[in-house]
C-alpha cells in the first residue's frame, strides 16, 4: 500500500515536529540542569565560607573581604536561580497563551557571572592562603 503524496508530507511534518519537540525538551533539560547545579553549588558554598570565617587563619581584613565578596556572589546566584525557576513558569504560560514571553537571558547571565565571581574570590583567597603558608 503506497502513501499518497499528501500522506507522506503529513508524516514528514509529524516527524519534524517530534524532532523539534525533542530538541526543545533537551535544551530545556540542559538549561535546568545547569541552573540546578549552580543552585546546589552556591547553597553548599555559603555554609563552607561561613565556617571559614571562624578559622583562626582568616585574620586580615583583605581575607575577610574576599570571603564577604564570595558570600555576596554566591547568595546573588542562589536568589537569581530561584527567580529563574519562578519566571520559567510564567515564560511557558506566555508561550501557551501565544503571548510574547519575557526573556530570561539577563537572569541567566546574572546567575552564571555571580557564581563565577564567587568562585574567583574563593580562588584568590586560596592562592593568598597558599602564598602565606609558603612564604
Amino acid at each position: 500500500m503506497e502513501m499518497t503524496e499528501e500522506g507522506q508530507r503529513s508524516q514528514q511534518i509529524e516527524q519534524e515536529n517530534l524532532y523539534y519537540a525533542a530538541c526543545v525538551n533537551g535544551w530545556i533539560q540542559t538549561r535546568m540542569e545547569r541552573d540546578k547545579s549552580l543552585l546546589t553549588l552556591s547553597a553548599a558554598a555559603i555554609p563552607v565560607l561561613m565556617g571559614a570565617l571562624s578559622l583562626a587563619a582568616i585574620d586580615t581584613i583583605g581575607e575577610k573581604l574576599l570571603i564577604a565578596s564570595s558570600l555576596v556572589s554566591f547568595t546573588t546566584c542562589l536568589f537569581t536561580v530561584v527567580r529563574i525557576f519562578q519566571k520559567n513558569a510564567d515564560y511557558f504560560e506566555s508561550l501557551a497563551k501565544n503571548e510574547t514571553p519575557t526573556p530570561l537571558k539577563h537572569l541567566d547571565g546574572w546567575a552564571f557571572w555571580s557564581f563565577a565571581a564567587g568562585v574567583g574570590f574563593v580562588l584568590i583567597l586560596g592562592a593568598h592562603q597558599i602564598c602565606q603558608a609558603i612564604f
